[in-house]
């Protein structure tokens, strides 16, 4: 199968309950991380065999897998650090490299977003379900068949009741999932819509909205006011063309204001206010302040996976938020890597100095790779959310490409 046709079924994969799944000697396979494994090997004989033309995104991967593996190695040993860094390397190379491979032009990164919605769409009925009478429609018809159970009990309590309505998992393991992947799709139904706009693709936005807010998470509904500023700033700038640097220098001025005045600052701010009630808020900036001496304890290789940080006891084991996380368990330069690789792909992506319509994929991309490094500062980017990050970073490299083949032949002019 080509790495196209593995990106495609990649995506189908993320909707298949975990309730299908196969037990390795305790290890929950599922059929994205087979995927996964089989990108990885395709990639690592390029690698090998030198069929591969260098991105610097590339290099950065590359090099913070290596850093993780090795940080699994020393914190776990031999034998049980090679099993986490195997799924590690094959959630994060392995989800990189498919949709570097994959997707090569614009038609290509259309027809697996567009596989997205369609999905996102078929199980909009079966959330909405959820949401209204509580029963699991999917997960219970997964164990019916399987026999397997992987919803925690928790899910089943009131905490995961808000304004009288259960908060939808739909397909996946925890509601938060539901909706991150659900609005991962957003930026390119709204590409599609503005495209050729007509009431089926307005459908397609719509669902996906609804979906989104089924999951009763403002995790997600970050996500949509992320892409909802991106979309500010790209019309802000087709009005204002080259004043837009005044706009953007205002801006910077005002958060420079609020850094300096607020006694959170921009970063704490943006924790405590987007969630559904302060108290979430308050709980995830407890987090930085009990774990950031975790983190300097192990700075270079971090302390490993399951590892227990010095959280009272009536704050659990949970940390949400995706980069001190991260920089907890492998590292702090395995943090610092993966955001400068983010920044990167959002510095490489080409668009026109003066926003055209023929750019807006190009910012569709901008936006769920930037939506998703946001989120990072209010929930950890767990289970098939964490994969869909590195492919949403791969899925940007084709655009690269663009803007150095038009230096050449800019050169060449020359």
């Amino acid at each position: 199968m080509t790495y196209f046709g593995l990106a495609k079924l990649f995506i189908i994969s993320l909707f298949i309950p975990g309730e299908f799944h196969v037990n390795l000697s305790g290890l929950r396979l599922e059929l994205y991380r087979v995927i996964l494994a089989f990108s990885v090997i395709g990639g690592v004989s390029k690698i090998i065999s030198g069929k591969i033309q260098y991105k610097s995104t590339d290099k950065c991967i590359l090099v913070a897998t290596c850093w993780g593996v090795m940080s699994l190695l020393i914190n776990h040993g031999f034998g049980s650090g090679t099993e986490k860094a195997g799924i590690f390397a094959i959630e994060v190379m392995g989800a990189y490299f498919l949709a570097r491979f994959a997707i090569t032009d614009n038609d290509k990164l259309i027809t697996i977003y567009r596989r997205l919605i369609v999905l996102v769409m078929l199980f909009l009925i079966p959330s909405l379900m959820e949401m209204i009478t509580g029963k699991k429609v999917i997960h219970n018809f997964a164990e019916s068949i399987t026999g397997n159970i992987v919803l925690s009990p928790s899910l089943y309590t009131e905490d995961y009741i808000r304004m009288g309505m259960t908060r939808s998992t739909s397909a996946f393991s925890h509601p938060i999932l539901n909706g991150v992947i659900c609005v991962a799709a957003m930026p390119f139904a709204v590409f599609l819509y503005l495209q050729r706009k007509s009431f089926k693709r307005f459908l397609g936005v719509a669902g996906i909205f609804i979906s989104v807010v089924s999951a009763l998470s403002s995790a997600p509904l970050l996500v949509l006011v992320v892409d909802v500023m991106i979309a500010i700033y790209v019309i802000t700038k087709r009005k204002l063309e080259e004043k837009i640097k005044y706009v953007v220098f205002a801006a910077i001025a005002i958060a420079a204001i609020i850094q300096l005045v607020s006694n959170r600052g921009i970063v704490k701010l943006i924790i405590h206010t987007a969630t559904f009630n302060p108290h979430t808020g308050t709980h995830r900036l407890l987090i930085i302040e009990h774990l950031k001496d975790d983190i300097m304890r192990a700075p270079f290789f971090g302390s490993g996976l399951g590892a227990h940080w010095t959280a009272p006891f009536w704050m659990g084991q949970s940390i949400d938020n995706f980069w001190w996380a991260i920089a907890f368990i492998y590292g702090i330069p395995f943090s610092v890597i993966i955001a400068f690789t983010g920044f990167l792909c959002l510095y490489k992506i080409e668009v026109s100095p003066i926003p055209q319509k023929s750019d807006n994929l190009a910012y569709a991309v901008k936006a769920s790779i930037l939506s998703l490094m946001v989120l990072g500062l209010t929930v950890h980017l767990f289970d098939k959310i964490h994969p869909l990050f590195y492919f949403a970073m791969g899925s940007s490299v084709y655009l690269f490409k663009k803007a150095e083949e038009k230096k050449l032949k800019l050169g060449r002019r020359k």
